[in-house]
């Protein structure tokens, strides 16, 4: 009954409630700090993804004005290409028979 109360613990410092007490604790302060860490670290990541996203979203104007030049760009290709088209047939087809 007396061991319970000697102090043998700890270096002699402490009693077995006390030791018990003061392991609880600390494991009771452990663990609050890896709860706020892994907090923390969700707070960090949730933002890093936040900037990845604003760098990587897609602005719809821009997106507009890409398919706007582009079709603009086919009209004229394909403008060029008739009247080429026309040339050819223009050289090809008539002036080939003058003296028939």
């Amino acid at each position: 009954a007396r061991l319970k109360q000697t102090k043998v613990l700890s270096g002699g410092s402490a009693d077995f409630n006390e030791f018990y007490l003061s392991f609880i604790a600390e494991i009771g302060a452990q663990g609050k700090r890896t709860v706020t860490m892994a907090a923390n670290q969700r707070a960090l990541t949730d933002q890093i993804n936040a900037q990845r996203q604003s760098v990587m979203g897609v602005n719809i104007d821009e997106e507009m004005m890409d398919i706007i030049k582009f079709q603009q760009a086919f009209n004229a290709m394909a403008r060029y290409i008739t009247t080429i088209d026309e040339m050819l047939d223009t050289i090809i087809n008539r002036m080939g028979t003058v003296g028939r």
